[in-house]
This record gives C-alpha cells, sequence and structure tokens, in this order.
C-alpha cells in the first residue's frame, strides 16, 4: 500500500499514522493529529529516534524536555503564505502541547543508528527560507522548513504549493540509491491538502522495472514513496499543498531524473535560488 486515508471516526489518536512497521520503509514515520481547543498532545522520542512537530493550522503552547514554555501563534490554514511552526525534539526527550483553537499537527519521525546529539528547538515561520522552483506550468512554491544542515541528523521538511495546471515534484526523479555526488537514498512521505477540499490532484510513483501506481490524492490523504519516480499533477481549479516528509541513512538530497524526459527543456531544479519568508 502507498496511499492512505484519513480515519474518519471521533479519536483522540492519529488520524493517520504510517511507521517503518506498517508501511514498506525503514527510516521515516509520520502520524497526523486534528486538536479541538483544549486538547492535549504529548509524546517521548525513542532513544534511536528524532522527531519534529509541525503545526499545520492553529495556536498552541508547547514545552518539553529542553524547550521553554511556548505560544504558537500559527497560521489559520496551510495555503496562507507564511510557513509553519516547527519544534525539533530529540532523542528520549518528551514534548506537550495544548491546543488553543483547533489545530492541526503533523508528528515526523526518522530511526537513528544512536541517539541524535542535537537540542531540541523551535523554529519559527521567519526563519524558513521558502523558494519559487520551476518555469511555465512546472512553477510551485517551495518552504524550507527543516533542510538546513545541523537541524537534524536524518529528518527533512519541506512544504510546497503548486498552482491548477501544474506539475510538482517535477522533472519525475528519484533518490532511492546510494551513489557518492550522484544520488542520496532518502525515503519520502507525502500529506496532502486542497483547496478546494473536495478537489483532488494524481501522483504516480514508480520505476523502470514497472513497478509503482498511478494514485489519485485527495484532501487530507498521505502518500508513502520508499523508491521510484514520484510526480503531482494539480488539476486545473485546484491548489494543492503537500508536506514532504523525507529520512535515510544520510541527510543528503541527491536524485537523478527519469532519462525519458531528458528532452524536455528547462525542468532543472536549481540549487539555492530562494527567497525569504
Amino acid at each position: 500500500m502507498l496511499k492512505y486515508v484519513p480515519a474518519t471516526s471521533p479519536s483522540e489518536g492519529p488520524v493517520l499514522m504510517v511507521t517503518p512497521e506498517t508501511a514498506p520503509v525503514h527510516y521515516v514515520g509520520t502520524a497526523v493529529y486534528r486538536l479541538a481547543a483544549g486538547q492535549r498532545f504529548q509524546d517521548r522520542v525513542g532513544r534511536h529516534q528524532e522527531r519534529a512537530l509541525v503545526l499545520l493550522s492553529g495556536q498552541a503552547r508547547v514545552l518539553g524536555d529542553g524547550l521553554p514554555d511556548t505560544a504558537l501563534k500559527g497560521r489559520a490554514a496551510v495555503f496562507e503564505e507564511t510557513p509553519p511552526y516547527v519544534v525539533y525534539v530529540t532523542s528520549g526527550a518528551a514534548l506537550s502541547l495544548v491546543a488553543e483553537t483547533d489545530c492541526e499537527l503533523l508528528w515526523a519521525s526518522a530511526a537513528l543508528d544512536e541517539p541524535a546529539s542535537l537540542a531540541s528547538r523551535i523554529y519559527t515561520p521567519a526563519e524558513m527560507p521558502i523558494e519559487f522552483r520551476g518555469e511555465g506550468v512546472t512553477g510551485r512554491q517551495v518552504r524550507h522548513l527543516l533542510e538546513e544542515p545541523g537541524q537534524a541528523v536524518r529528518l527533512r521538511l519541506v512544504e510546497v504549493i503548486t498552482p491548477g495546471g501544474h506539475w510538482s515534484s517535477f522533472p519525475p526523479h528519484k533518490h532511492d540509491r546510494d551513489i557518492p555526488g550522484v544520488e542520496s537514498c532518502l525515503e519520502e512521505i507525502y500529506y496532502y491538502h486542497m483547496a478546494p477540499a473536495k478537489l483532488w490532484a494524481f501522483q504516480r510513483v514508480y520505476d523502470q522495472t514497472g513497478w509503482g501506481e498511478a494514485l489519485a490524492v485527495s484532501d487530507g490523504d498521505l502518500v508513502v514513496v520508499p523508491r521510484g519516480y514520484h510526480p503531482v499533477s494539480a488539476p486545473p481549479g485546484s491548489t494543492v499543498y503537500y508536506l514532504n516528509v523525507m529520512a535515510g541513512p544520510t541527510r543528503q538530497w541527491l536524485f537523478t531524473t527519469d532519462p525519458a524526459f531528458a528532452h524536455v527543456p528547462g525542468f532543472s531544479v536549481p540549487g539555492e535560488r530562494r527567497g525569504t519568508s
């Protein structure tokens, strides 16, 4: 299974959860929570894990081991022109959050070989670079949430906003082998929202052996990319949001593109062409 849909019955637990025990991955995991005002989320990170909490929407207070009691005045929705708050939580540390308004949280994880030496830390929206990547129908906005050196051991987090009629995660590319200087092995999870919420998008996950699926994804769905190429298409009249969670043996992002698209000009991914939030 590559696509996971949210639970529809009320629960105090996650509406979605993917771990190495439930999905075809070894390093990366994700859980999504939706809290009403006054509800609490709390967890403790495993000794051989690191985690990051993304406040997708809403306002909350957080505190934990190595973290002060802090008010997070987050955005109302993921489509606002601002990145979210991200709370990095190191190995063995506890985190507690109390929702001050209705909140949506994403709790990302990466498996580690040994405990992380990094300290827990809160990253604010103002610290996150925004990049406008691609041209024409490949144009999209990329928000770099947790990608700078020293912010995590293995976790990488990025948000992407794709306008209707555009392609994203393009050109079709993959990062499932460790080839020094060419490609790195990073498993990836996509968590989606749509505007309007009743619309949908397409994602294809495939490799050159014929393995893979073409997936219709809806608001609140999650797609696991254990390997292969993984482009996304947003239909006209929609705006497609996704949050990428990546992790692998190393944190470096090196990829190779599908050679079938080598004849298409202008689809290279830029290096450090970034704006600021």
